[in-house]
């Protein structure tokens, strides 16, 4: 009944063994660098797009 988020994901390995153990979310440098506010909100609309298309 718990949501997990992970915090400091930085590699593909790291992501795949998190989703494996059934990890709800994450966060850190492999899923999005450090960015100003004004670009997380077309980061957003591109990420979802590409994941909605794998």
């Amino acid at each position: 009944g718990m949501t997990v988020a992970a915090d400091g994901v930085g590699d593909h390995a790291t992501w795949d063994a998190l989703a494996t153990l059934g990890c709800d979310s994450a966060q850190g440098h492999f899923v999005a660098r450090p960015m100003v506010p004004g670009a997380i909100v077309p980061w957003m609309a591109q990420t979802q797009r590409t994941t909605s298309n794998a």
